[in-house]
């Protein structure tokens, strides 16, 4: 498993399959080698093979939220958003304190559920109010949802926290011009 970690950082996913697969054999109830060759096959491409090794990993250990997640992740980039969707549940419900399942359900559910979707990323931005992704989007849920004052305030958060965020200025200063403020969104570009 280590010897696998090792090729991975090195960037030799074939290698760390390799290796992943003997652990494995050694031990086929582990599921850290799983999860970890899912990641390296994903690099390669082989997207096929990631899920089947994350389902495996899933069946050792149905309610682990990191696989939850990483699967999730792999299923969305895979377009089965509706299993994507299913994982990110999985994770959140393994896991509540999940930010990024939090962030990347809302993103699925934002179109068929906005109220949900809300809540979701509130939840993203208030467990891990450092990372400016969840606060920006939780700010352009506002401005869709007509919240403009709550909007700018929560974008104002983010320029104290992460300055160099250019989506937020953007943002920032397009709810100013939505809002008949031009002086505000020259000042803010």
């Amino acid at each position: 498993y280590n010897l696998g970690n090792f090729y991975m950082s090195r960037g030799e996913m074939q290698k760390a399959i390799e290796a992943f697969d003997i652990a494995i054999k050694l031990r086929p109830d582990a599921l850290p080698p799983r999860a970890n060759a899912a990641i390296a096959y994903n690099a390669l491409g082989q997207n096929e093979k990631a899920e089947a090794s994350l389902r495996s990993a899933l069946a050792i250990e149905p309610t682990n939220a990191a696989v939850h997640l990483n699967f999730g992740m792999l299923l969305g980039e895979m377009g089965k958003m509706p299993e994507a969707e299913q994982e990110f549940r999985g994770a959140l419900k393994s896991d509540p304190r999940l930010a990024a399942a939090a962030f990347n359900l809302a993103l699925i559910v934002s179109k068929d559920h906005p109220e949900e979707a809300m809540t979701l990323i509130t939840r993203a931005a208030t467990l891990r109010p450092e990372e400016p992704r969840y606060t920006y989007t939780l700010a352009l849920f506002q401005s869709r949802a007509g919240d403009a004052p709550a909007a700018i305030a929560t974008l104002e958060k983010v320029l104290d926290r992460s300055p160099a965020h250019p989506q937020t200025y953007a943002l920032l200063a397009h709810i100013y011009e939505e809002q008949k403020e031009p002086a505000k969104a020259r000042a803010v570009l």
